[in-house]
């Protein structure tokens, strides 16, 4: 039996599992628990799209600056395929981060400045940055889907989506679609 105390500390060890998430901060013996926010919740309901003036920038001046990066993560770890990372880097290093139960695989690559500039412009064509949350109930089975630009330690946009938004919203489905293919091409057609 679980003492009064330690309920809401257990509760959010088992959500936070659930969710993928790191445990709450509060110990068992404290008297009440420190909440955390989970990145992702059941709802379609999402935080407000971050997005600073640079995020344009970013994306158009990224070929050739390793300060500057994309990172799409899509699913959740321990479900299906698991959580599926993409991370372009400006400098050309990609890397492909796949958390799932049957264990965690990498996969890295160098790519030509012209290939980043290409991919980044792929994405501003794809309106990455005009991408927002859509509020309302969700379907069993769908998983979120975030997407971070960044430069250096400044977070220049970030959102995070429900992936069967895609269907709904053709500039997600452009993004995922660009994102699949780079996944599928680092990985050797390991993930999709």
């Amino acid at each position: 039996m679980t003492s009064p105390n330690r309920t809401p500390w257990l509760l959010g060890v088992v959500v936070a599992a659930l969710a993928g998430c790191a445990s709450p901060k509060a110990t068992p013996d404290s008297a009440s628990a420190t909440k955390e926010e989970a990145p992702m919740t059941t709802t379609r309901e999402r935080p407000a799209v971050k997005t600073s003036a640079t995020a344009a920038s970013v994306l158009d001046s990224m070929a050739g600056n390793g300060e500057r990066s994309v990172a799409v993560s899509v699913g959740i770890p321990d479900w299906r395929t698991g959580r599926v990372t993409l991370q372009v880097a400006g400098d050309g290093t990609v890397r492909v981060d796949q958390r799932s139960s049957t264990g965690d695989n990498v996969y890295t690559a160098k790519w030509a400045p012209e290939r980043v500039a290409s991919f980044a412009r792929d994405l501003r064509e794809a309106r990455i940055l005009d991408i927002a949350p859509v509020p309302g109930p969700r379907e069993p089975g769908d998983v979120p889907v975030e997407i971070v630009v960044t430069d250096g330690s400044n977070v220049a946009h970030h959102v995070s989506v429900w992936h069967a938004d895609r269907y709904d919203d053709p500039h997600l489905d452009q993004v995922l679609k660009a994102v699949d293919g780079a996944v599928g091409e680092i990985s050797g057609g390991a993930l999709p």
